[in-house]
Parts: C-alpha cells; structure tokens; sequence
C-alpha cells in the first residue's frame, strides 16, 4: 500500500473516531443535563443574638442555588424562606414580620440544592439542625447610691430570659466580676467599692443554657468612702448668746404678731 492510500485510510479511521466520540457526547448531554443536584449536608446552627439564627452547610454538584427552609421544632411543615446562588454555603435568618423568630423558642433549617437549568431539586436532610433561640439583650435603666452606701441596679425585662446575671467592675478591675444572679428586675450591691465609680452590667439567661449579649458600657455610680474628705461639707448651724436668742425670740413673736393685725 503506497503512502497516499495509508493516509487516506488514516483519515477515514480518524475522521469515524470522532463521530462516534461525538456522538457519545452529544447522547450524554441530556442524560448530565437531566440529573438531580446533590443532597446538602448541614454544617451547623447557631442562634447570634435574639432575633437571629445563623445555618452553614456544604457545597454540592450540579446546584446553581440553595434554597433555605426553617419551622418551629416540633412542626411539620417547612417554610421557605431564602433562594441563594450557589457561591453561599451560610445563611443568618434575621426575624421579620413575614418569618419571626420568637425568643424563648426551639428553630429548625434545612437547605435544599436546586438547578434552575433542569428546574430540578435534590433530595435534603428532613431532620435539620435545630437550635434554641438566646435571651434578649438587657437594657440597663439604672444604678441608684442608697442612704446606707449600697447599690441598686434595675434594667427592664429581656425577652426569653429566665434569670438575669449582674456583673460589677472598676477601675482596677478591666474584666466583669459576677455579683449575683436573680430572677427579678433589681439586685442591691451591699459592698460596692468605695470612694470610687462602680460600674454594672447584667446578662440574660435562659433554662436552655443560652445567654444574651449585654451592654458592655454599663451604668455607672461614684460610691464614696468612709473618710471625712469623700463627705460632703455641713454648714454648722449657727450658735446665739443668751442676750441674742431672747432677741430673735422677740422678734420672730412681732413678726407673727404682725402677720395677725
């Protein structure tokens, strides 16, 4: 077989070769384009303040979105509640009106991976990752000095809270120190330190173990100490002879004489 002929019969191989791969491809495309994306898979859930639920997970083939789904534990139905493109692998649900996050309750996500392509969804984790919401933060109202030198705190009552923390600190201390925890709105420092501001805080807890953020200004009180240079200077009241007293005694009984004709 002279040299032309190997090459024309080289082509005609080679050029068959490349219709049957193309061929192959070509009836592989609908089958590719026709696939479910993957199943996500849940990293984690993490309640970040009282009104916000943060839920991570992994990355899956074939999504070109992620969709976002939540509930009240305990429920059946899922609600929708985010479409995100598919460079998201987190998501932080912020409460509305529409999609609430109550405090004092339990929350649980799912994510579902969706092609917009093939308008088809895969399968998701029916379990989801389920979280308890955290306490309010507190707002502080007040520490007020008594006539005894301790201290009072008052704040106004946090949502999903079950007790509240209070913390004390001052200049020499950087970090909070705990003071007591308490059920109610108040709480009475019986030893504040003296001749010094004292600062306060307080921090929400829950039963579930979460606890809120809190101001990390807090009020502020000066205490004074026992010394006679923190008290504040007494006019003495004024002194009178014999002579002067008998005075004023007659004078103030004209006055009132005169008030009375």
């Amino acid at each position: 077989m002279d040299t032309v002929n190997i090459k024309k019969y080289f082509y005609q191989i080679l050029s068959i070769f490349a219709a049957l791969l193309l061929s192959f491809s070509i009836a592989q495309i609908p089958v590719q384009a026709a696939a479910k994306p993957g199943t996500v898979k849940l990293s984690s859930i993490k309640a970040t303040d009282y009104n916000k639920i943060n839920i991570k997970w992994k990355k899956v083939f074939g999504a070109t979105n992620y969709i976002v789904y939540y509930k009240e534990a305990g429920s059946k139905k899922w609600i929708k509640i985010k479409t995100l493109d598919n460079t998201k692998s987190s998501y932080t649900h912020t409460s509305s009106k529409k999609y609430p996050i109550d405090t004092g309750y339990k929350y649980t996500y799912t994510v579902k991976a969706y092609n917009k392509n093939t308008k088809k969804s895969g399968a998701y984790n029916k379990k989801g990752l389920t979280t308890n919401t955290v306490p309010q933060t507190v707002k502080l109202n007040e520490a007020k000095l008594n006539s005894n030198g301790s201290v009072t705190i008052s704040w106004f009552k946090a949502g999903g809270a079950d007790q509240y923390e209070v913390y004390v600190r001052n200049k020499d201390n950087t970090k909070w120190l705990s003071l007591d925890t308490v059920s109610g709105l108040s709480c009475t420092d019986k030893y504040p330190f003296e001749g010094q501001d004292n600062i306060y805080t307080v921090k929400a807890y829950a039963k579930s173990g979460k606890t809120g953020k809190y101001d990390a200004n807090g009020v502020k009180v000066y205490v004074p100490s026992g010394d006679d240079d923190d008290k504040p200077d007494i006019t003495p009241a004024p002194t009178f002879t014999e002579e002067q007293f008998a005075a004023e005694i007659f004078r103030l009984t004209n006055v009132e004489r005169a008030k009375h004709g």
